[in-house]
């Protein structure tokens, strides 16, 4: 499944519903929909930040029962990912409420996160 929004923190709303509603398709707890739809909505604001004209999120249902979620910009944000990312309380929050989290970089900027079905 994949999401194309704005970049602009006005959608946010729509990226957390659609990840909770992918969660629960999924079978992720409640409170495991919430960690979800908190690291994606940390994801997509450290993103924002660099301005993209829009973000396009992709989910792939992982054969563990979980879900992997990229979070990517339509266009390349300047030097990301910053030197100061891994102490940016933002990524640490990503890092405590995901299994796996990693910065996308290349043709375009982004932010991966993958979770278990809890």
């Amino acid at each position: 499944m994949e999401l194309k929004v704005p970049g602009s923190a006005h959608y946010l709303q729509t990226i957390r519903t659609v990840v909770g509603r992918a969660g629960h398709l999924l079978g992720f707890s409640f409170d495991g929909i919430e960690d979800l739809a908190l690291a994606t909505d940390e994801a997509s604001v450290l993103l924002i930040e660099g301005s993209p004209t829009s973000l396009c999120l992709s989910f792939e249902s992982l054969s563990s029962g979980g879900l992997e979620v990229r979070i990517v910009t339509s266009d390349r944000i300047p030097n990301w990912p910053p030197d100061s990312l891994a102490d940016d309380t933002r990524w640490q929050i990503l890092s405590a409420l995901s299994e796996k989290v990693w910065p996308i970089t290349g043709d375009t900027s982004g932010i991966g996160l993958s979770q278990s079905t809890r």
